[in-house]
């Protein structure tokens, strides 16, 4: 389910609307009421979509995490575990994303970064406590701005606090992998995003802040 916002006659986010309500009654034709819940899971859907309902394209991926969420909040709870399905096949990869779609966590942003695998949910060592979720420093800036890490310290800043939400639902308890530490030695990354959970933490009523993990790649300078 692909969005193209090629459309003449209508605005965009009254086209989204109408083209994901008759998406999704397709995939959940089994009941009577079944287009009614959909629709009101497409309205849900197209207001989280709103900022950017005039973009050309929108990804299957992210449409599915933004129409599980939607279904958990309308009790809809087979659809919802359907398109979760639909996103992350493994049940190992479903478990955070669960807890989090469940409690109506997830937002645009989030939801965007997952469905580029910008952010991912590590697989080993999962418990619903305590997610581990990484983020890609390498693809999160231009290679352009890794001669000095400083360029990259506003959009790595920006991009902690949009997925502060990941770590709502357990009070801050998890771990989050940042990939790669391009710009600057590795240990100086993960000061920073601790530093920064330290306030993000205050800010949000966390009881516990998320650890902060290295996986070296390629682009990491060594560490002094």
């Amino acid at each position: 389910m692909i969005w193209t916002g090629n459309t003449a006659d209508l605005c965009p986010a009254r086209a989204l609307r109408r083209h994901l309500a008759c998406e999704l009654t397709a995939l959940h034709p089994r009941r009577e009421d079944a287009r009614g819940a959909m629709e009101e899971v497409a309205a849900a859907v197209t207001a989280a979509c709103a900022p950017d309902a005039s973009r050309a394209t929108f990804p299957s991926s992210l449409f599915w995490l933004l129409a599980s969420q939607a279904c958990w909040r309308v009790g809809e709870r087979e659809a919802a575990e359907r398109f979760l399905q639909a996103f992350a096949e493994r049940p190992q990869y479903r478990m955070p994303l669960r807890i989090l779609l469940r409690e109506g966590c997830l937002t645009l942003p989030t939801a965007s970064a997952l469905s580029i695998d910008l952010l991912s949910v590590r697989e080993s060592d999962l418990t619903p406590s305590a997610p581990v979720w990484r983020l890609d420093l390498d693809r999160l800036c231009e290679p352009s701005q890794w001669v000095l890490g400083s360029l990259m310290e506003p959009q790595v800043r920006l991009a902690l606090e949009r997925l502060a939400v990941l770590w709502d639902p357990t009070g801050g308890r998890g771990v989050l992998i940042l990939r790669g530490a391009p710009g600057r030695p590795a240990r100086a990354w993960t000061a920073f995003a601790a530093d920064l959970f330290e306030r993000i933490a205050d800010d949000r009523g966390w009881a516990l802040r998320p650890g902060v993990i290295l996986e070296i790649g390629a682009s990491a300078p060594p560490a002094d």
